[in-house]
């Protein structure tokens, strides 16, 4: 039981460290203008393929 309770914080942890990293990513190097727009489509695109 304790031995996971370690992992599941070891876990967290280790996603907490890799959201960072994008984040700091993000801030360094962000996304242009052409991406922004081309991740926009893409959302749009997806939306509008759902089966609602």
């Amino acid at each position: 039981m304790v031995r996971a309770g370690i992992e599941a914080i070891a876990r967290v942890e280790q996603e907490r460290r890799i959201d960072r990293a994008i984040v700091d990513g993000y801030s360094r190097l962000p996304p242009t203008e052409a991406e922004d727009h081309a991740a926009l489509v893409s959302l749009s695109e997806a939306i509008l393929e759902e089966p609602w």
